[in-house]
């Protein structure tokens, strides 16, 4: 190229050289600044990524431990729910032994019930020849058993107090005939009334003997009560056997008149 071309290039290209020479620092300086805007915006990115890492992190953390609560609690459940059928099993176990047993108490009751009503039935049959008997009683007997035959009378009375009460009366009628009793009563005679000394063989057959040995009778009981049968040859004998009843005579035999011509009444109701 020649020198004059070159001389008209470089004219030529001066001012653009010129324009570049001095937007340069511009373009640098905003090349510059988009860097710096780019790099803020990445570490804004970044920050956030983090972030989010985090907290993505802290809820899985937080998960597992729901999880591991959750997985407690079901284990929990589970084994409450296996401990509730074992004992809806025992209870319906229970059931049927407790229905069971109900229909075993309920035929013993009812056995008892009917073993109940038979002995009332007993008892009171007892009690009315019991009744029956407390008029021909001998009088010392009679007094002996009066609290008795009182509580007898009451209508409230339980099924064991009525069999205490009746059992009781027996043991005393008991007690009486096991031995001679000789007592001192006021013995109808005729129109009359004698003390005298009584000797009791037993509940149905009686001497007495007056004071003097006077008058001496056998008695036997009856519906309206004792009657006497005048014997005053039996008088010695009779206070003989009243002596040693006492126990103010030695034993010995003394012979003594053991039936009568007298009428027995009611001999079947004697107890």
């Amino acid at each position: 190229m020649s020198s004059s071309h070159t001389s008209c290039f470089a004219a030529a290209a001066a001012p653009a050289c010129a324009f570049l020479l001095a937007i340069a620092p511009a373009i640098t300086a905003h090349t510059a600044g988009a860097d710096a805007a780019e790099a803020r915006d990445l570490e804004a990115l970044a920050g956030k990524w983090i972030d989010l890492r985090t907290a993505v992190a802290e809820e899985q953390r937080a998960w597992a431990a729901r999880k591991d609560a959750i997985l407690r609690e079901t284990n929990l459940l589970e084994a409450e729910k296996r401990s509730v059928i074992a004992e809806t099993a025992e209870l319906r176990e229970s059931a049927d032994s407790a229905a069971l047993h109900f229909a075993a108490a309920r035929e013993k009751y009812a056995a008892l019930a009917a073993a109940a009503g038979k002995i009332k039935s007993e008892l009171d049959r007892a009690e009315a020849r019991l009744t029956d008997w407390h008029r021909r009683m001998p009088e010392p007997l009679r007094d002996t058993v009066a609290p008795l035959f009182a509580e007898l009378a009451d209508e409230e009375k339980s099924l064991s107090e009525q069999a205490r009460v009746v059992l009781a009366i027996y043991l005393e009628m008991d007690r009486f005939r096991s031995r001679p009793q000789a007592a001192v009563e006021m013995i109808a005679d005729g129109d009359t009334r004698r003390r005298a000394d009584v000797l009791y063989l037993g509940m149905a057959l009686a001497f007495a003997v007056s004071r003097d040995g006077q008058w001496a009778a056998v008695g036997k009981p009856g519906a309206a009560g004792w009657t006497w049968e005048a014997r005053p040859d039996l008088a010695r004998r009779i206070r003989r056997g009243i002596e040693i009843a006492r126990g103010e005579s030695p034993p010995s035999l003394v012979g003594l008149q053991l039936s009568t011509g007298m009428a027995d009444p009611d001999k079947e109701n004697a107890p």
